[in-house]
């Protein structure tokens, strides 16, 4: 009797967990190998939307399971998608929003965001292109030695009207420094000095250069006009910039014995850590130039030679 007892159990339990549990092999809402008949209330993947604005551009990127879709347009432009088909609308609070031109007027733009380029090179303290004969080994290949600034934050605001007004912001400054006599620098004796350990010992110098970072904050000041009321803007501006330094390092490159390497070493160089200078810029359409020199020398006092650096080129507005 017990058995038939425990037997009866464990068909109920059994058909119990059957009923609980359907097979993963075959799944519910399937009907003799028919098609899977989804449920009314499914709910489409959720997307993830950035959007990014500076200016009168905006920048809208959005991430799902099927890959991630990024979309550029102006302010005045309609998107080539419905936005119904989004998980967020643009308007709304959801997601996050990032704006990189603080300005509150829209027809007021100060030309600092965006990326410079021009040679390097340094002036003495008497604003001269000739170095004294104790500081000749700091003599630059100018072609080969360039200045790159990504000025990628911008705060603006008019002051009088639309054309005039106030701008700053932040910005990374890289800077190559090509040495003309190939022969890097090195601290030494409490100071700067060209390092000769690379002079002959049949070493075949074909790069030395020294390589400075900074973080720049500018102060600007900038008149701008329409000239016939077209969208293109003539502008002149002047100010200061002030930089801290992130990075310093040189780099040489040479062949000995048959095999070419690279030495790099990274120190502060008796580099100044803050410095201020002085900007230009002036420009009309897609022509824009920029002239920055440094009231700061370059390297420490008493450490090095005393020698500013300045760059003359051209700029990519944002």
């Amino acid at each position: 009797m017990k058995r038939y007892v425990v037997m009866l159990l464990l068909i109920l339990t059994t058909a119990s967990y059957a009923v609980a549990h359907p097979s993963v092999n075959q799944p519910s809402n399937v009907i003799n190998d028919g098609p899977v008949l989804m449920p009314a209330d499914t709910v489409e993947p959720k997307k993830d939307t950035t959007r990014i604005k500076f200016k009168d551009k905006e920048v809208r990127i959005t991430e799902d399971e099927k890959g991630t879709d990024i979309e550029v347009k102006e302010e005045s432009e309609e998107w080539d998608f419905d936005d119904e088909d989004w998980g967020h609308e643009w308007d709304d609070d959801e997601g996050p929003n990032f704006d990189f031109d603080f300005g509150e007027e829209d027809d007021f733009d100060v030309h600092w965001a965006g990326f410079e380029f021009g040679p390097n090179n340094f002036l003495s303290n008497d604003f001269s292109m000739n170095l004294k004969p104790e500081n000749q080994f700091m003599e630059l290949n100018t072609g080969k030695s360039w200045n790159i600034n990504v000025n990628f934050l911008e705060y603006d605001l008019n002051l009088i009207g639309e054309n005039f007004g106030i701008g700053t912001g932040l910005g990374i400054e890289f800077n190559d420094y090509r040495f003309d006599n190939q022969l890097p620098i090195v601290k030494e004796g409490g100071g700067i000095q060209v390092d000769s350990s690379y002079h002959g010992n049949d070493y075949s110098v074909s790069k030395a250069k020294l390589t400075t970072t900074y973080l720049t904050v500018p102060l600007i000041l900038e008149y701008q006009v329409k000239p016939g009321g077209g969208d293109n803007k003539l502008f002149l501006s002047a100010g200061i910039i002030g930089g801290v330094k992130i990075g310093s390092h040189t780099k040489v490159k040479f062949d000995r014995d048959g095999d070419s390497k690279k030495n790099k070493e990274r120190s502060d160089f008796y580099l100044s850590p803050f410095r201020y200078g002085y900007t230009v810029r002036a420009g009309y359409g897609f022509l824009k130039l920029f002239a920055n020199y440094y009231d700061t020398a370059l390297f420490q006092s008493g450490k090095g030679p005393q020698i500013h650096p300045f760059t003359l080129g051209f700029m990519i507005s944002f």
